[in-house]
């Protein structure tokens, strides 16, 4: 994927690592888009409890919620998923990659802009995992994360590693 430059890092250990990470981060953020993240089950619930009936069962995928919620004219709320699910970790991969690419005054503004965006990483994990404790909480519905957010969640700290090893100041001691 890349190529090693001793003038940037004198530790081909961490040279190799940052590679492996990109390369698990980047199929982790595909796998993590397009394989389901949550199922969903509307129900009804009656004598507390006593009877169930499983009314709807919808799994989704990132990228077929946010295409649902298009759908059904939810438009802010698909915006505001596909910047935060797709766009931004596309664009957080692009940076990083720059950063590892580049030195001097273009590498400390990407490695400040990605500790600036950077915050807002887990912000889709926190979204799916608010609606699975919703909707457990709810006798209408019930969700189960499925193994999409789970790669997604893998991108995230693998980006997040990265992101340390390369705006690190002494790369050697990691």
């Amino acid at each position: 994927m890349l190529t090693y430059d001793s003038t940037k890092n004198n530790n081909p250990k961490i040279f190799i690592t940052i590679n492996i990470l990109f390369i698990v981060a980047l199929i982790s953020l595909v796998i993590g888009i397009f394989a389901p993240v949550l199922n969903m089950t509307k129900k009804i619930s009656l004598l507390w409890n006593l009877i169930n009936w499983e009314l709807e069962n919808s799994t989704f995928s990132i990228l077929s919620g946010i295409i649902t919620l298009f759908e059904k004219g939810e438009y802010f709320i698909g915006i505001i998923l596909f910047i935060f699910s797709i766009a931004f970790p596309i664009f957080k991969c692009i940076t990083l990659i720059i950063a590892w690419l580049t030195i001097g005054n273009k590498h400390l503004r990407m490695v400040k802009l990605i500790n600036f965006v950077g915050k807002w990483s887990m912000l889709d994990v926190m979204v799916i995992g608010i609606l699975v404790i919703v909707a457990k909480l709810s006798s209408f519905a019930d969700a189960k994360p499925l193994i999409g957010i789970y790669f997604f969640f893998l991108h995230i700290i693998c980006s997040m590693i990265i992101s340390y090893l390369i705006s690190s100041d002494d790369v050697s001691k990691i």
